[in-house]
């Protein structure tokens, strides 16, 4: 095996090089992605005292379901696409993301865009178009803002490293596999 690997050292060598540097020039052309997260605590305040500690919990976790219900709906999208030029909805569809933060109260907005200001703005506008339509509902703003989506400095996609070193890795694989097959190929 080990003479196998010797003998084709140059394809070894080679194919992983090739695949490794395609894959960080595909990397460095495309077009960097920026994520921006805001994140919100839901907590139902028109129940008063009536409800115990665990109904009250309950109560705010369907809450969280809810609200992220509300901020992906078409009207909900139409406000925030309203405050933004050259954005159809569907385009702003795509780059939303709501999801709540497994067994707790809290929910995560996030928007991924090519723009880093832009990405901030549509989930910090998506967070007050939520906030307002939660208060016109329930009658009480039961929304805090844990932390508002900042203005990201690096960006999401691609991961150029993690992408060379993958490709490397593929490419090395390919080229064992090439190896043995033409050792095999040629005994035969």
């Amino acid at each position: 095996m080990l003479e196998v690997l010797k003998k084709r050292l140059l394809i070894i060598i080679i194919i992983p090089m090739i695949a490794i540097f395609v894959a960080g020039a595909v990397s460095m052309i495309m077009l960097p992605v920026y994520r921006a997260t805001a994140t919100i605590m839901v907590a139902n305040t028109s129940a008063g005292g009536t409800m115990s500690g665990y109904d009250s919990l309950l109560l705010n976790r369907q809450l969280v379901k809810t609200y992220g219900a509300l901020a992906l709906e078409q009207d909900s999208l139409q406000k925030v696409a309203e405050q933004l030029k050259g954005i159809s909805l569907d385009e702003l569809t795509r780059k939303i993301t709501v999801s709540p933060v497994k067994e707790l109260e809290l929910l995560k907005i996030s928007v991924k865009d090519e723009n880093p200001q832009r990405a901030a703005f549509i989930a910090n506008t998506t967070v007050d178009v939520l906030r307002k339509k939660a208060n016109l509902l329930y009658g009480s703003d039961n929304i805090k803002v844990i932390s508002p989506a900042e203005v990201p400095l690096k960006q999401d996609k691609p991961d150029i490293l993690v992408n060379t070193v993958a490709a490397g890795a593929a490419g090395l694989i390919v080229a064992i596999i090439i190896s043995f097959w033409l050792e095999d190929k040629f005994l035969r």
